[in-house]
């Protein structure tokens, strides 16, 4: 048998493990192509079950995310309020329950490292709890309401800072971390830049996202509420009807470090739409759904994990919608 030199061998040795990796590659390849490239919103499925325990939706209004993951809930409930914390797919971590009674929760936001708020919005009334549910305290005179004036939305930005929008007439209350008022975008020339803020959310470095259904559009401010830029969104088809009167549209918003998220359309056919903070499109369509779902006449609200996953509180239907956003 002819034996290898030492050179030899490594010349061997190298030729097998270019053949190897060439086959390693070509198959890599291969698979690329056999793997469907997952779509732009992807529909992960829904969790969540009808009642009045805890861990149970009983009469579910609004929904925020932590930086962990974990997902919450405010129920006005029947006959019990709670405040739930599941995990991302659905699985029951506490509940607790509200001291003052909540009857319409309508907006809630986490805090970074944890601390929870609620937007009583019949009253105006802000509460504020820790993680394990302890009640630090309510806020009742941030918002004076006038009698056909409305609370719309709670949000936080990345330094702790709280926003409150107030619509009829338009307003905008700024928190400290504390609870103390910093600020306040109020008065006839706010309202006539702002128009109507119906929903709030938060974005990266204290931009604030604020949507007006009546005029479609979206506006960004500074964290000193400055308007720097706005954008506009067209009515789904599915909201015009054949005499071209816009019928009733969804509107609801929330934002990330790198996108604001619009769900508009009809509670049969809800529309998404997916922008990068400086209003560039990234996404328009139709959301996908259950064919048998519908999100029902009350308001769905939204939120965002970490990991890129889109919530969708469905409270017609004591559920929640799970979604993967895959844009690049």
């Amino acid at each position: 048998m002819r034996m290898r030199t030492p050179a030899a061998r490594s010349l061997f040795a190298c030729s097998c493990a270019l053949a190897l990796c060439g086959c390693t590659a070509t198959q890599s390849r291969q698979l690329a192509a056999e793997t469907p490239t997952p779509p732009p919103v992807q529909y992960l499925g829904k969790w969540g079950n009808a009642g009045g325990d805890p861990g149970q939706l009983g009469s579910p209004r609004s929904i925020a995310a932590d930086d962990l993951g974990n997902v919450y809930i405010a129920d006005a409930g029947a006959p019990t309020p709670y405040i739930h914390k599941f995990t991302h797919d659905g699985h029951p971590l506490y509940t607790f329950e509200p001291i003052t009674r909540m009857t319409n929760p309508c907006a809630m936001a986490v805090k970074p490292g944890g601390a929870i708020y609620v937007m009583e919005c019949h009253s105006g009334a802000l509460a504020l709890f820790m993680p394990d549910g302890s009640k630090l305290h309510t806020i009742r005179s941030v918002l004076r309401l006038p009698p056909k004036a409305v609370a719309t939305g709670v949000t936080v930005d990345d330094d702790g800072r709280i926003y409150i929008g107030q619509s009829h007439p338009t307003r905008i209350v700024r928190l400290a971390t504390s609870g103390r008022m910093i600020g306040s975008l109020s008065g006839a020339k706010v309202a006539e830049s702002l128009g109507e803020v119906d929903q709030i959310a938060a974005g990266a470095s204290g931009e604030v996202f604020v949507a007006d259904a009546q005029k479609r559009r979206i506006l960004r401010l500074s964290a000193g509420g400055q308007v720097q830029s706005s954008w506009s969104w067209s009515a789904p088809e599915s909201t015009v009807s054949g005499d071209g009167v816009s019928g009733a549209e969804l509107c609801a918003l929330t934002a990330t470090s790198r996108y604001v998220i619009l769900l508009t359309g009809t509670q049969s056919a809800p529309h998404l739409q997916i922008w990068a903070s400086d209003g560039a499109e990234r996404f328009s369509g139709a959301l996908p759904i259950d064919s048998e779902l519908s999100l029902g006449a009350d308001s769905p609200t939204l939120a965002v994990t970490p990991a890129g996953e889109l919530m969708i509180l469905n409270p017609a239907g004591h559920q929640v919608l799970r979604y993967r956003i895959n844009l690049q």
